[in-house]
């Protein structure tokens, strides 16, 4: 719930996600073996697999987004 609503106020300002990606993500993290590596080589994969340009573009945006985020927040604990 939260990240869909995070992404309707991304999308006030042009920065949101199409909604079935989002929906996409959601149902992955609902997975308990779902980790951090896993769901970004899944949408890793889903980049490389999708033939829609628009699509594709919006998974590699999110898989970034995700990956900066990690980042981040791994370097404010150390």
């Amino acid at each position: 719930e939260k990240l869909k609503k995070l992404n309707q106020k991304w999308s006030l300002d042009d920065l949101g996600y199409p909604n079935e990606l989002i929906t996409e993500v959601c149902e992955l993290l609902k997975n308990l073996d779902m980790n951090y590596e896993k769901l970004i080589g899944t949408l890793q994969q889903k980049v490389i697999n999708t033939r829609n340009n628009e699509k594709r573009h919006a998974y590699w945006g999110f898989t970034n987004y995700l990956i900066e985020c990690y980042f981040l927040f791994y370097s404010y604990l150390l």
